[in-house]
């Protein structure tokens, strides 16, 4: 083979080679798949030799060929760019699963906040009254009532089994608190 049809022949190679790259540049994978594919084809060249004559004849093939969407890779190449793509979709599914845990959060902050105000609130208040109403009686009872208790005891009418004891407060110290809070 003459150093001229050798020239030409590797011109010819480098072309297919960028010819090549641009028709799969072309090619429609998401349309195939039905889902959304990645920004570029990853065009595997099995021999560094073929992809070396190509890039001696072409140097910026690599370049034209990214214009069309399409990576040129050589076998010591290929770990790199799938590793690349691995840590790519390991960060998009990190993103979308960081969204997810945001719209979680948000939805579980709605949902705490409707459950505080329809139930809690409306329990603390109506507990409130019911203290407030039970502190009355108390009051009521230990004034009006039990006096005169005492004084049915006290002339032996009642013996001790039927004691009847006082009352009990309910302390609002804990509860106050809370409400406070609000």
């Amino acid at each position: 083979m003459t150093k001229n049809l050798k020239k030409q022949k590797l011109k010819e190679h480098a072309k297919n080679v960028l010819d090549h790259a641009k028709k799969l540049g072309k090619k429609d994978y998401s349309g195939v798949i039905k889902k959304k594919t990645p920004d570029f084809v990853i065009m595997y060249v099995p021999n560094v030799s073929i992809y070396m004559s190509a890039i001696e004849q072409i140097p910026d093939l690599v370049e034209q060929a990214a214009k069309h969407r399409v990576m040129v890779c050589p076998p010591s190449l290929v770990y790199a760019a799938l590793k690349t793509i691995m840590l790519t979709w390991q960060q998009q599914e990190v993103y979308e699963n960081a969204e997810e845990i945001k719209n979680q959060a948000l939805e579980m902050h709605t949902r705490l906040k409707k459950f505080y105000d329809d139930f809690f609130k409306k329990i603390g208040t109506d507990l409130g009254r019911a203290v407030k109403a039970y502190s009355n009686g108390v009051r009521s009872w230990e004034s009006r009532v039990m006096p005169s208790i005492r004084k049915i005891e006290e002339m032996g009418i009642a013996d001790s089994t039927r004691k009847i004891e006082s009352a009990k407060n309910i302390d609002l110290e804990e509860e106050s608190v809370i409400s406070k809070k609000d």
